[in-house]
């Protein structure tokens, strides 16, 4: 039962902190409207639940054995935010303050991948933590804040 009351202590703390889902949420919110912010709203919380199974299932433990992934990882990432700055930079939307759509369930979820794995380094990345005297994990990167 303790669990539980933490587990939602800390759903809302995290639903109703100003982060950058939250931030992005209300922008959206306001500029367009409820109806056309609901698949943001789902993506945050569709791309959310996918981060918190990952690593549920694992995904730190696999970090620790095959520290290859990681580094796949961090350029998977990096092309993607690369390819999402030629996207801008091409646009001609720098200086323009117009945004002609909310995000989509897709970009929402890609959104929470880039968002939680910024500033990640060995002392804070998912899963057991590395270092020693360490009595498991060093914590998710969920815990960063939204």
């Amino acid at each position: 039962m303790s669990q539980l009351v933490a587990l939602l202590a800390f759903a809302f703390v995290g639903t109703v902190s100003p982060g950058p889902n939250n931030t992005v949420l209300w922008a959206s919110g306001l500029r367009f409207g409820f109806r056309r912010t609901v698949p943001h709203v789902l993506g945050t919380a569709l791309g959310i639940g996918l981060l918190v199974v990952a690593v549920a299932a694992g995904i730190g433990a696999l970090f620790e054995v095959v520290p290859a992934a990681e580094v796949v990882l961090k350029v998977v990432g990096s092309l993607y935010l690369l390819y999402v700055a030629y996207l801008v930079l091409g646009s001609g939307g720098i200086g323009r303050t117009e945004v002609s759509d909310p995000l989509s369930i897709w970009q929402a979820i890609a959104f929470q991948w880039v968002i939680r794995r910024r500033g990640s380094s060995r002392s804070r990345r998912w899963g057991p933590s590395s270092r020693p005297g360490s009595r498991g994990s060093s914590g998710s990167s969920c815990s960063q804040g939204r």
